[in-house]
C-alpha cells in the first residue's frame, strides 16, 4: 500500500472541514463505510503530546481503528510506542488518537506510601500515562481481585506489590505459589500459611484452614454485635493463590477440579464479611480456568497482555474487547494492563517493586513480631536456629539442651507428647505435626504464627 501523506496537525483549534484528514486515515486502514465519511471533531495540543478525536459514520466502531495501531502509527509518521488509542466513554464511534511526545508510560512516579493510602481507604495498583497514581477503593470487605495475562506481562510484579502493601500495613497473609518458581519464597517467613505447589487435597485443606479463620472472626463479630458493640476491627487477611489454573484446569479428574472450584466459590462469597481478601492470578486465561462464578466474586480485575481478544474477554467479561478495552492490544510495555473495577475500565501500568524493598518489609515485620513474642516462641526459634523444619525427636533434643523438661525415654511417643504439651501451654493453642518427606515434625512458621 503506498504511503499517504501524514496530516499537518493544526494545534489548539477545531479542524476546518476542508482540512479534515480522517477520511484519508480510514482509507489507509482499508475501511469503507457506505453510510458516510468519518470526520475529525477536534485536534489539540495536550500535556503528553497531540490529541485528535475522529468520529466514525454509522456502522463504524472504535475497534475498527484500534485493531490496526501499526497502520495508524505509520500513516501519522510516529513510532508505534508513541501512539495510543482509546474510545470516548459512551460513544464507541468516537476514537481518541494521542501522539505522545515521549514513550508511553515513561513518566514513572515514586512508589506510593502503603500506610498513607490505607488510611484513606484505597489501594494503589499502578499509574497512568501522565504518571499519576491509579487507586481503587479498598477491596477489603467488598469484593476480591483477579490478575491474569500471558507469561511475562507483569502479573508476578503486581502480586508482589499487593503483598508488599499488605505487609507494610500489618495484614495477615496466606500465600499459595501454584507455579513453584520461588518468586514469593522470602514471604514464607511472615505468612500464616505458605505453600509451593500443594496437591489438590492440600489446596482444599488450605482453603478450609482460612475458612476456619473466617468462622472464628464471624463468631467473634456475632458475639460483639449481640453485646451492642458492633463488629470487631479484624486485621485484614490477604489470601493469594498464584496460578489458580493448577487447580481449576489441570486437576487429574473432573471430581477434583469441581471440588476445588466449589470450595473456592463458597469461600470467596463468605470471606468478604470477615475482612479476608482473595487475590487469584493466572497466566492461563481460559474459560476453563476463570469461569463465571470466579469472575462473579472477583469484581476488581487486572488484565495484562494476552494472546487474543477472546482471552481478554475471559478476564474482563464477554464483549469488553469490542467496547475498546482489549488486553491483547496493549502497548508492548511490561506491566501495561486494563484495570476493571466493577465493569468500569481504564488502562494503567502496574508497579515494579524491588525484591530489596519487599525483603525490607519482611524484616521489619519479623523484627516487630519478635519484639512481642513470648518465651515459648523465643525458645522455639532458638532451638530451630537456621532450620525451617524439625522432626519431633530432634526438636525435643534441642529443647532439652535449652533446659526445657522433656523426658529421655525409649518410648518414642513420650517426647512427642511432652513437646505438644509444652507448646500448647506456652502458646495457648496446639501445633499439629505434619509429614515432610519421611520425617514427621513441625514447621517453625506454624509455631511462630500469631
Amino acid at each position: 500500500m503506498p504511503a499517504l501523506p501524514a496530516p499537518k496537525l493544526e494545534l489548539d483549534q477545531a479542524v476546518e472541514p476542508e482540512l479534515d484528514e480522517a477520511p484519508k486515515l480510514i482509507a489507509a486502514l482499508k475501511l469503507d463505510y457506505p453510510a458516510g465519511k468519518p470526520r475529525t471533531i477536534s485536534r489539540y495540543s495536550v500535556d503528553l503530546g497531540t490529541e485528535w478525536v475522529i468520529e466514525l459514520p454509522p456502522g463504524g466502531v472504535y475497534g475498527d481503528v484500534a485493531s490496526k495501531p501499526d497502520i495508524v502509527a505509520s500513516w501519522i509518521g510516529v513510532p508505534l510506542e508513541r501512539l495510543t488509542l482509546r474510545p470516548v466513554d459512551g460513544d464507541l464511534r468516537k476514537v481518541v488518537i494521542l501522539v505522545l511526545n515521549e514513550g508511553i508510560y515513561s513518566r514513572v512516579p515514586a512508589l506510593p506510601d502503603p500506610v498513607e493510602a490505607a488510611g484513606r481507604g484505597v489501594i494503589p495498583v499502578g499509574y497512568d500515562m501522565h504518571g499519576h497514581i491509579t487507586e481503587i477503593p479498598s477491596l477489603v470487605g467488598d469484593t476480591h481481585m483477579l490478575i491474569a495475562g500471558s507469561t511475562g506481562g507483569g502479573k508476578t510484579e503486581e502480586m508482589k506489590w499487593l503483598a508488599h502493601f499488605a505487609l507494610v500495613n500489618g495484614w495477615d497473609i496466606v500465600l499459595v505459589d501454584g507455579k513453584g518458581d520461588g518468586d514469593f519464597a522470602y514471604l514464607a517467613k511472615v505468612c500464616l500459611i505458605y505453600a509451593e505447589v500443594p496437591d489438590r487435597d492440600e489446596m482444599v485443606e488450605i482453603i478450609s484452614r482460612v475458612e476456619d479463620e473466617h468462622m472464628k472472626r464471624a463468631s467473634a463479630n456475632s458475639a460483639s454485635v449481640a453485646q451492642g458493640n458492633g463488629k470487631l476491627a479484624h486485621t485484614p487477611l490477604l489470601f493469594i493463590i498464584d496460578e489458580v489454573s493448577t487447580y481449576t484446569d489441570e486437576a487429574d479428574t473432573s471430581k477434583q477440579k469441581n471440588e476445588f472450584k466449589a470450595k473456592l466459590k463458597v469461600a470467596s462469597r463468605k470471606f468478604r464479611s470477615s475482612k479476608i481478601l482473595v487475590a487469584l492470578s493466572t497466566q492461563n486465561p481460559k474459560a476453563e480456568v476463570i469461569n463465571t462464578s470466579i469472575r462473579g466474586n472477583h469484581r476488581v480485575r487486572i488484565a495484562l497482555g494476552c494472546a487474543d481478544s477472546s482471552q481478554s474477554d475471559v478476564i474482563l467479561n464477554k464483549g469488553t474487547a469490542k467496547s475498546g478495552f482489549d488486553a491483547s492490544k496493549l502497548p508492548e510495555v511490561a506491566g501495561a494492563a486494563i484495570l476493571q473495577v466493577k465493569d468500569r475500565n481504564r488502562e494503567m501500568r502496574g508497579f515494579m517493586v524491588t525484591d530489596e524493598k519487599i525483603n525490607a518489609a519482611v524484616d521489619a515485620r519479623l523484627n516487630a513480631r519478635r519484639a512481642n513474642e513470648n518465651e515459648t516462641v523465643r525458645m522455639s526459634r532458638e532451638a530451630y536456629g537456621e532450620e525451617e523444619f524439625l522432626g519431633t525427636r530432634e526438636f525435643a533434643e534441642r529443647l532439652r539442651s535449652l533446659g526445657v523438661s522433656i523426658p529421655e525415654t525409649a518410648d518414642d511417643g513420650a517426647p512427642g507428647k511432652a513437646v505438644s504439651t509444652w507448646l500448647a501451654a506456652g502458646l495457648g493453642r496446639s501445633v499439629p505435626t505434619v509429614q515432610n518427606g519421611r520425617v514427621r515434625g513441625r514447621w517453625l512458621r506454624d509455631i511462630t504464627a500469631p
